[in-house]
């Protein structure tokens, strides 16, 4: 069982648009007490550890990971939060690690797998306010292989349902490859 610190503040989930008080699971630092904090409490880092063994890597500022659920509509996603000179300073939502619940998925689709290059079976999972997605091919490869479609593919993506072929457009923000 792992064990994390508790942030309680105020936050705007990315998913809803909700501005509510959260509790955020924070994984860093000293988590063997479990402690609940809040904006402007110092941190607690001790015992004190090298970097390499997960201690502070600058007393002056950190950017730690959190993770929480929005309360109005149960969505997860993940936090950043910021120490500064040891004490909480902010906490924001993290746009760049997807959360582990999609908004919507796609089943049974037929893409090119960026790994082998085969056509195969997939699922795709989008996220409300998030610039990408998750993609799961489904191959005789490579069993699972996730990747991010913002890299991958196009705004437009071509989706192969049976003898027909459609184009997708992404509800989220995909943006084109580069």
């Amino acid at each position: 069982m792992s064990t994390y610190n508790y942030l309680i503040t105020e936050l705007v989930c990315p998913r809803c648009r909700c501005n509510a008080e959260m509790q955020v699971n924070c994984y860093f630092g000293n988590t063997g007490e479990m402690k609940t904090y809040r904006l402007g409490d110092i941190y607690d880092w001790l015992p004190r550890k090298s970097v390499q063994n997960g201690g502070c890597p600058n007393d002056d500022y950190l950017e730690g990971e959190g993770y929480t659920e929005c309360p109005k509509c149960g969505k997860d996603f993940f936090v950043i939060v910021h120490v500064v000179d040891s004490k909480i300073s902010q906490a924001q939502a993290d746009l760049n690690h997807l959360p582990y619940v999609a908004d919507k998925v796609l089943y049974n689709l037929r893409l090119t797998c960026p790994v082998c290059l085969c056509a195969s079976v997939s699922e795709v999972q989008l996220y409300h306010s998030y610039r990408f997605g998750r993609a799961n091919f489904d191959c005789t490869c490579n069993e699972e292989t996730y990747v991010d479609l913002e890299q991958t593919y196009s705004i437009e993506m071509e989706m192969k349902l049976g003898t027909q072929s459609k184009v997708f457009v992404f509800e989220s923000e995909v943006t084109k490859n580069k």
